[in-house]
């Protein structure tokens, strides 16, 4: 399955499979396509391809974006719960200052954008 499919753009949440329609349907596809830039995200799915030969190879991309990702939503979406009071651009700016990581990988766009999607 490709990531343009709309069926791709749904969330489920690894914890409780709860299915969440995206109120922003171009941010998976905005977000895989960033990440393809980033040579770390390169390398794991490399290694992640290399050790999971069982996995048709057409999956493979969907799947890894999908593990490689629910780390990422799971951390922003306990942030969020953390500080009930911010709005998503006050949490983003106090996510890029403690989670220096997040910030020089996803940038502050993509945290705004994940915030607003996931909470």
């Amino acid at each position: 399955m490709m990531m343009s499919d709309s069926i791709s753009c749904l969330y489920v949440s690894p914890s409780n499979l709860t299915i969440q329609f995206p109120s922003d349907e171009t941010y998976y596809h905005d977000l895989k396509r960033h990440l393809e830039k980033n040579k770390d995200y390169r390398e794991e799915r490399i290694r992640y391809r290399n050790n999971n030969p069982k996995i048709k190879f057409e999956d493979q991309a969907y799947y890894f974006f999908q593990e490689y990702t629910s780390h990422f939503h799971s951390d922003i979406k306990q942030f969020a719960l953390s500080y009930p009071t911010m709005n998503s651009r006050e949490l983003t700016q106090r996510i890029c200052s403690e989670w220096a990581g997040y910030s020089n990988v996803y940038g502050f766009e993509l945290i705004e954008r994940a915030l607003n999607q996931l909470t």
